[in-house]
C-alpha cells in the first residue's frame, strides 16, 4: 500500500517539528523564565526564555547533523551569541506587547537557522567533494 521511503544515512536532512520536543523547549523555557521572574528581572526572563526556545528549535531542526563535529560548534557558537546578548543588553521590566516581541523573534530564529542551515551545508558538500576525490 504505502511504502516508506528510505533515505541514505549519508544525507541527513532537517527535521520537522513534533510534540514531544516542544514539551521539552517549553519546560526549559518556562524553567530560565521562573528562575529569572521570581528574581524580579522580568526583561532578562522574557530574552532569555525567547533565546532558548530558538536554540532549542535550530537544534531540532538540525538534530540529524548531530554526528558531525560542526553542529555542536555552530550550537556552542548560538549559545555563546544569545547568552552574551540576555545578559550584556539592559533589558527594561516593561510589559511588552506580541506585536513587537514576535517580530524581533522571527529575525532571531530566521539569523540562527540561516547560520546552521549555511554552516552545516558547507560541511556535508566539503566532506562529499573530499570523500569523491580520494575515490
Amino acid at each position: 500500500m504505502y511504502e516508506a521511503k528510505m533515505e541514505s544515512p549519508s544525507t541527513p536532512r532537517f527535521r520537522g517539528v513534533g510534540r514531544l520536543p516542544g514539551v521539552w523547549a517549553g519546560l526549559c523555557c518556562g524553567s530560565i523564565f521562573l528562575l529569572f521572574a521570581f528574581q524580579g528581572k522580568m526583561g532578562i526572563a522574557r530574552a532569555g526564555s525567547f533565546s532558548v526556545a530558538v536554540l532549542f528549535v535550530v537544534g531540532y531542526a538540525a538534530w540529524n547533523f548531530r554526528r558531525i563535529r560542526a553542529f555542536w560548534c555552530v550550537m556552542a557558537a548560538l549559545t555563546i551569541i544569545h547568552l552574551a546578548i540576555v545578559v550584556f543588553v539592559p533589558w527594561g521590566d516593561e510589559r511588552l506587547p506580541g506585536a513587537v516581541v514576535v517580530p524581533f523573534s522571527m529575525i532571531d530564529f530566521l539569523l540562527s537557522f540561516v547560520c546552521a542551515y549555511k554552516v552545516l551545508m558547507r560541511r556535508i558538500s566539503d566532506g562529499r567533494s573530499s570523500a569523491q576525490a580520494a575515490t
